[in-house]
């Protein structure tokens, strides 16, 4: 599949679900993608060699928000400094 990033993939994995099968509601697709998907690891490539940029674990999803309940297990990223 195909994302930006981890948490994105989530989401592309709900839509092409709700393409798949017949129209169920949004909320009951990602409570299926919950039930299903344990980690999601996000590969890059560079310099023509693939590498994993982050990987996390999917905890939930939040239907009032629409919001992804997720906890970063590895990442490349540095964390950002915080400002004085």
């Amino acid at each position: 599949m195909h994302a930006n990033n981890a948490r994105s993939a989530l989401s592309r994995l709900a839509s092409c679900a709700m393409q798949a099968t017949a129209a169920l509601p949004w909320e009951v697709t990602c409570r299926g993608v919950v039930d299903g998907i344990a980690l999601v690891v996000h590969v890059t490539r560079q310099c023509g060699r693939r590498f994993v940029e982050e990987a996390l674990e999917v905890r939930g999803y939040e239907p009032d928000t629409g919001r992804w309940i997720t906890e970063p297990v590895w990442t490349t990223h540095k964390p950002k400094e915080a400002k004085a």
